[in-house]
């Protein structure tokens, strides 16, 4: 697998621009590392407990993207090998089918893990994996069921105290301490993961975008036609993104107003890396200015090959390929003063980037072959996308992990039939 991502950065050197490799059109991959990552070490789901944390770990990962702007990012480290787990905790949650997958990815603060299922928002602590409340019922929105993506939105947490949760009613925001309810917005239906910033609460509903306080008071509502997929906004002082049914918008925070509106259809999520938005399209990764929406750069791998789910560090965007008939590939970009230029690739299957630190890309994929495979988070390191590590979940969809929240030192992962651990490295 090292030898195809080598293979690829000489093939790569000196042919690649702001505009990418526009040669390589057609329905596979134009990653030459087509086989499935092969982690050094894994660590399953299912492996028993060494204990608790004498003290729980540093870090906060308050949105499932990490934060307001989407990056993806911590500043914290993972362990680079020799990785266990601390506690498991399984939730009990509503089942379809007689199984359960709707248990959202977790959200984390200084204390406590968050996650949601169709009914109920579950707060655990972060130090033991204990029960700690529970809050329902709810109607939490639910999205989709893609492969790589959580059936019911995740709970945000605010700057003080706050744990935010998109409902099917409106959004109702609870306190962190006990469950208890702080106060409701009923004014939107169908509510998406929404943004919070210390500034301010952005949402996007069925059919309206709206400002908020974080105590809840009116700033701002505009109607909008959403598209259904409940992407959460991007935030930041500059600007917040809003991923619409016929492109995608930005707005002033304080006021409400268009900034500007561009017709192009998102992959996924966008993301703010201070003043520019960037949005993986089907047609490659495009940079606008966040304040003006010009267009400051666009990355294309050729025809055909859709560019999604950025992480973005600052030195590296990670993005995948995703043909339309083929296995998706993980790109690590190096971030140069002439353009994106690709580092390592790997194919990943039906996978999606999920976070990223200064040392390792997180991806959420299929891990081994056959009967044997479990989906699970792969680790990539970022310098040459060797992949040391891996926390593999099982093959059934009640077991298949969702995106992870990194602390430092610490992967908090759960799985969509309710199943939450705490890995971390064995020098904690």
């Amino acid at each position: 697998m090292a030898l195809g991502r080598r293979g690829f950065l000489k093939a790569a050197a000196g042919v690649t621009s702001a505009v990418g490799l526009t040669a390589l059109a057609g329905c596979a991959s134009s990653c030459p590392d087509s086989d499935p990552p092969d982690p050094a070490e894994q660590v399953s789901i299912d492996a028993e407990p060494v204990g608790p944390f004498s003290d729980p770990p540093e870090g906060r990962w308050p949105a499932v993207r990490g934060d307001s702007a989407n990056t993806g990012f911590s500043t914290g480290q993972l362990p680079s090998a020799h990785l266990e787990l601390r506690w498991r905790a399984d939730l009990d949650i509503p089942t379809e089918d007689g199984v359960g997958v709707v248990a959202s990815a977790p959200v984390v603060d200084d204390e406590q893990v968050y996650v949601a299922d169709s009914t109920r928002v579950h707060a655990r602590s972060l130090r033991t994996g204990e029960p700690r409340w529970e809050f329902g019922p709810l109607p939490v929105t639910e999205i989709p069921s893609y492969s790589h993506r959580a059936k019911t939105i995740a709970p945000r947490l605010g700057p003080d105290g706050q744990v935010f949760v998109g409902t099917e009613d409106g959004l109702v925001v609870l306190d962190a301490t006990d469950g208890t309810v702080r106060w409701r917005d009923d004014a939107m239906q169908a509510v998406a993961p929404p943004a919070v910033t210390g500034a301010g609460v952005y949402v996007q509903g069925a059919e309206s975008v709206r400002a908020l306080e974080l105590d809840g008071t009116p700033r701002w509502n505009r109607a909008v036609e959403a598209d259904g997929e409940q992407y959460q906004p991007a935030a930041t002082s500059r600007a917040v993104l809003f991923r619409l049914a016929d492109g995608i918008e930005a707005r002033d925070p304080e006021t409400g107003e268009r900034l500007w509106h561009r017709s192009i259809r998102p992959e996924s999520a966008p993301v703010l890396d201070g003043g520019t938005c960037i949005v993986g399209t089907t047609d490659g990764l495009v940079g606008l200015a966040a304040r003006s929406g010009t267009e400051q750069f666009r990355y294309t791998r050729g025809d055909y090959l859709a560019l999604q789910s950025p992480v973005v560090t600052p030195e590296t965007i990670y993005a995948v390929e995703q043909p339309p008939e083929a296995g998706a590939a993980a790109f690590a970009l190096s971030r140069a003063a002439d353009g994106l230029k690709p580092r390592w690739c790997s194919a990943i299957g039906d996978g999606a980037m999920a976070a990223a630190t200064s040392e390792h890309a997180l991806t959420s994929t299929s891990v081994g072959t056959g009967p044997e495979a479990g989906r699970g988070i792969v680790a990539f390191t970022t310098d040459s996308g060797a992949v040391p590590w891996a926390v593999v979940g099982g093959g059934r969809s009640d077991t298949w992990t969702n995106p992870p929240a990194i602390l430092d030192g610490v992967l908090i992962v759960s799985t969509r039939g309710g199943r939450i651990v705490a890995v971390s490295g064995t020098e904690r």
